[in-house]
């Protein structure tokens, strides 16, 4: 594991690189791009598991923190989303410096969105996706997030109210939510974003795990990602009954999420 400072756009970028082991045939690099706030910090410790895991297996991985968050530089509070395909941009230049490939981007939870959004924008440069649980509605993220807030006990939320089914924020820039301070700007960027939107017309490859059993609505989502895309794109669907891990305080690593990504990177097209 080596920790480095990259130059992105907007100021430096914390990163975490796990080169893939020495006895292995090089397979090429993730990016990890994380969950959005609490969610992040929740997440760190399973991500970091399963980066060994793979730098194992092969796979170099590079986790990011974006900026405003971890230990980049920026504050939460000026985090936008741009910025933040930005500073995935930065990590792939970084990669490419050091004379490896980037196979494709691992998004986490809101990270999966992003990277969705990533292909769209940057045409044939990101063919291949790992996605974790990811979100496929900004809107409907967001909405839950901001509504989980208003209504919990344990979170302070400044501006935000709940009235009947409806959010009503005041004019802060930013908001207080949960002890993260966002702007509207970054609000606006996640909620304008939908990866059956993004994906329209592309080609990737996607290895998709979910944390859940049985869940129907999701089998909607998985199939209207499916659609949007064209030939010769692949989408490889899993569920497994696992923990949850972005939404509990005491994270373990779960093996069976571990070979789960792994017979999803490893199956054949």
């Amino acid at each position: 594991m080596r920790p480095a400072f990259i130059d992105g756009q907007h100021g430096d970028l914390f990163t975490l690189y796990f080169p893939a082991a020495d006895n292995t045939a090089p397979r090429g690099d993730l990016i990890a791009i994380p969950g959005f706030a609490e969610e992040m910090n929740r997440s760190r410790t399973i991500i970091a598991a399963q980066a060994r895991v793979l730098q194992n297996r092969g796979f170099g991985v590079l986790l990011l923190d974006p900026y405003g968050t971890g230990d980049s530089e920026g504050d939460f509070a000026d985090a936008r989303w741009e910025f933040w395909r930005d500073d995935v941009i930065a990590a792939t230049d970084w990669i490419e410096s050091q004379g490896n490939k980037v196979l494709g981007l691992w998004g986490i939870r809101l990270g999966g969105l992003l990277a969705a959004d990533l292909v769209s924008w940057k045409p044939g440069r990101f063919n291949r996706l790992l996605l974790w649980d990811p979100v496929t509605s900004g809107k409907s993220y967001l909405d839950r997030f901001l509504r989980i807030a208003a209504t919990s006990p344990q979170h302070d939320a400044k501006g935000i109210a709940l009235t009947g089914d409806r959010i009503r924020l005041d004019h802060s820039d930013p908001l207080e939510v949960a002890g993260y301070p966002i702007s509207r700007s970054l609000m606006h960027g996640i909620s304008r974003t939908d990866m059956a939107g993004a994906l329209q017309g592309q080609s990737p490859r996607i290895d998709w795990l979910d944390l859940r059993l049985r869940d129907q609505a999701r089998q909607v989502d998985v199939e209207a990602v499916r659609t949007a895309m064209t030939e010769p794109a692949v989408l490889k669907y899993r569920q497994i009954d696992a923990q949850p891990f972005w939404s509990v305080q005491d994270v373990r690593p779960d093996p069976e999420i571990f070979a789960a990504t792994l017979e999803l990177l490893d199956a054949e097209p």
